[in-house]
């Protein structure tokens, strides 16, 4: 039979600490060795599953902001800032644009109500910022690449979308999409959908909302 590294890692040390507990008995106090409880917490030792945070990110007790971030005219992915254990990145589609950067912001709360559309429950939001008018293309790269502590896999989640016009909310197209097992536990995919086709001024910013489920009206897979 083959183990892995970490396996064998972890035998090890669980057969390190009962030689240890077998050979060196007066140095425990009476009636005491090593337990079930120290066995298990070394065989739980792994590695962080929570996403890294971006580079030079800004966090505070409401949200998590990303340096402004050069965007690829070809379409690309976008740091989302960790905040609360939620993260990873956000997929975006090309775009016709010149020198183009865009700043990202997590939150779990719709903090700022002027800076969210109104009635407002989700999970989790992203708030896109743009230097420049940009128009994105009506292509997008699949796969998941945020996670967040309330996701689960193979539930539903809806990706909804809504631009900034000053006193007004222009609702974007939304997607749904199932979590999958990746790299920091549950994931889900299609935080750019909104985007699609979509042309921003550097005075209208996006905001992308994760809901559970999928809401009504949304008949498109991300």
């Amino acid at each position: 039979m083959l183990f892995s590294r970490r396996h064998s890692m972890v035998i090890a040390l669980i057969f390190g600490a009962l030689f240890t507990g077998c050979t060196s008995r007066s140095a425990l106090p009476p009636g005491q060795g090593i337990g079930y409880d120290a066995i298990s917490s070394i065989a739980s030792v792994g590695p962080d599953s929570a996403p890294p945070a971006c580079k030079g990110q800004k966090t505070t007790k409401d949200y998590a902001q990303s340096k402004a971030q050069s965007i690829n005219s070809k379409g690309g992915s976008a740091c989302a800032p960790k905040f609360t254990e939620w993260g990873g990145s956000v997929k975006y589609p090309g775009f016709s644009g010149s020198r183009i950067t865009m700043t990202v912001i997590s939150s779990t709360t719709a903090y700022d109500p002027g800076a969210f559309p109104p009635s407002t429950d989700a999970l989790f939001y992203l708030q896109l910022k743009f230097n420049a008018a940009l128009k994105f293309s009506s292509t997008l790269q699949s796969g998941a690449t945020l996670a967040g502590p309330k996701l689960k896999v193979n539930e539903t989640y809806s990706i909804e979308g809504a631009r900034d016009m000053g006193s007004l909310w222009d609702v974007l197209p939304g997607c749904y999409t199932k979590a999958s097992k990746g790299k920091y536990g549950a994931m889900i995919g299609g935080l750019g959908y909104p985007l699609k086709g979509g042309d921003f001024n550097s005075y209208e910013d996006a905001v992308v909302l994760v809901y559970p489920g999928k809401a009504s009206g949304i008949k498109t897979k991300c």
